[in-house]
């Protein structure tokens, strides 16, 4: 039997426990997700971070962004960023290499916990308020034998846009 074979006669009898662990929205049995926006009072026209710190499951991995290879899902952040907001920059960590049974050579991958931090700016127009962050980290967690099906993990926080104050000067005399 060649490796996909297998691989694919593994995924085809865990279907119950993939189709399970999909359906479970803020973690897996493997993977959860913990959210903090900072700071979580902001100014009109200020920059802030959506810090994601993956936890991830001890006997298991998941593929790191920009891994690439057959039937490898990579992690990856997907946030449309409310109106009035800008992603400046999406930090992944470097993976590290991990052997498994399934596989010749390692693969690409994070392990324990690791962070994403998104950079945002906040324009200069937003309205003040509690504006909800909200999107998703794609993810597949893997063991040393099996890979689970990919699962759409959500990220909910919020960050308050604060009301500016304008200092009024008083007219020279």
């Amino acid at each position: 039997m060649t490796p996909m074979n297998r691989l694919l006669l593994i995924f085809l009898s865990l279907g119950p426990v993939a189709a399970s662990l999909h359906a479970q929205p803020v973690s897996s049995a493997s993977v959860s997700v913990v959210v903090e926006a900072l700071p979580p009072r902001i100014l009109p026209g200020a920059s802030g971070k959506l810090i994601l710190t993956l936890v991830i499951a001890p006997g298991w991995h998941i593929n790191a962004f920009g891994a690439s290879g057959e039937n490898v899902i990579p992690t990856e952040f997907a946030w449309s960023p409310p109106p009035g907001f800008t992603v400046t920059r999406i930090q992944y960590p470097n993976g590290e290499p991990v052997k498994v049974a399934f596989q010749d050579d390692p693969l690409v991958a994070y392990q324990d916990e690791v962070q994403i931090v998104v950079d945002f700016k906040v324009g200069d127009t937003v309205k003040p308020g509690t504006v909800p962050l909200v999107g998703e980290v794609a993810v597949q967690a893997c063991s040393d034998e099996v890979c689970l099906a990919p699962s759409d993990l959500p990220v909910n926080a919020s960050v308050d846009v604060l009301r500016p104050i304008r200092l009024k000067r008083k007219p020279p005399r």
